[in-house]
């Protein structure tokens, strides 16, 4: 465990509130802690966020990405998929989160579906599973873009 400060991507719902019976609502340049005594585990417990944002849409499927700083004992390593089974992740969990920028990406999904069109690639399905085809078809690619389209739509570097 580590007390570094690490910038990560984290997906929210439409009204930003977290889940599994949290309820809290996420706003820009707040800090959420999980309570004294407990432990942060990747995939398990505490305030989580991806380093990649391609990693980010795989494992959330929220409308709002926000740009966060997890601190307080930061672990990060493999996690465990819905089976279970160890997977590599660019995951990280810690005490505290700290949401820097928020921004709606439906229009950036949108923007990246038609990219990959262009490029052959056709989907099926909800907004948000036609985008983690997309990742799942060209992982380092999508990093780029999405990165590159939310440049273009918010202030904030991403």
């Amino acid at each position: 465990m580590s007390e570094k400060k690490v910038k990560c991507f984290h997906l929210v719902n439409l009204d930003k509130r977290l889940g599994r019976g949290d309820g809290r609502k996420e706003k820009v340049g707040q800090t959420l802690r999980i309570p004294s005594g407990t432990y942060p585990e990747v995939c398990r417990y505490g305030l989580h966020g991806c380093r990649k944002v391609t990693d980010a849409i795989r494992n959330h499927r929220g409308l709002v990405l926000c740009r966060v700083e997890i601190g307080g004992d930061v672990i990060e390593g493999t996690g465990t998929n819905r089976f279970g089974r160890p997977r590599a992740t660019s995951k990280v969990a810690g005490r505290n989160r700290k949401v820097l920028a928020m921004v709606n990406v439906k229009g950036v999904y949108s923007q990246m579906l038609r990219w990959a069109k262009a490029k052959g690639f056709t989907t099926e399905g909800r907004l948000v599973d036609r985008v983690r085809a997309v990742i799942k078809q060209w992982p380092y690619a999508s990093e780029k873009k999405i990165r590159s389209l939310l440049r273009e739509r918010s202030s904030f570097k991403f």
